[in-house]
């Protein structure tokens, strides 16, 4: 394991390292955080999985339009765009 450098080196795959700070939070590293075009107060969806944590970027749905992205809604609006002559 190299610490000084940042990097975790597992077998042949080197992960960036990151720390756990007081209030529990982590910083992820910027080529992920480029990567999946994150910015500061997207959400996350942490989930454990084994024993890891599985963190996905997340869209949050007010409330209010929430009946908007039912399925069965969205498969009707498909047929809509499909039908439509553009």
């Amino acid at each position: 394991m190299q610490v000084g450098n940042n990097f975790v080196i597992r077998g042949e795959i080197i992960m960036p390292l990151v720390k756990i700070g007081e209030k529990h939070q982590i910083t992820i590293p910027i080529d992920i955080f480029k990567k999946l075009h994150l910015k500061a107060g997207d959400v996350m969806d942490a989930n454990l999985k084994g024993n890891n944590i599985v963190m996905v970027p997340s869209l949050v749905i007010p409330k209010g339009d929430v009946w908007f992205h039912t399925k069965e809604l969205q498969k009707k609006e498909v047929v809509k765009d499909k039908n439509s002559k553009c």
